[in-house]
């Protein structure tokens, strides 16, 4: 009986496996405390591109975001308060660099 609900599981999952889109690419940005964005970033900083994708993880009133959802890559990434981070700048040089239809996450 398990054997059929695995499979039954099987076939249903399998057309959500590939409905992902290739064009988004996605990067995972784990850092330390010392890496979460303590430069003060510059209005040049805050000019957003549609291409480079932050899924926020906690919620920022303040800045109109909800943990969990993805939103155009502006700082801050990491929390509500902070800083530039290398994330910022390695989105932007990435989505500079890759064709003009692949998206950075």
């Amino acid at each position: 009986m398990k054997a059929i609900y695995f499979l039954i599981a099987l076939i249903l999952a399998g057309p959500v496996s590939l409905a992902q889109d290739p064009n988004f690419h996605v990067y995972l940005s784990f850092r330390q405390s010392n890496m979460e964005g303590h430069a003060k970033f510059e209005p040049q900083d805050t000019v957003g591109n549609e291409r480079f994708q932050v899924l926020q993880s906690v919620d920022c009133s303040e800045l109109g975001r909800e943990a969990g959802n993805w939103y155009t890559a502006v700082p801050p990434l990491s929390r509500c308060d902070t800083g530039l981070t290398p994330t910022d700048y390695f989105g932007r040089t990435m989505v500079q660099n890759l064709p003009e239809n692949v998206k950075v996450g």
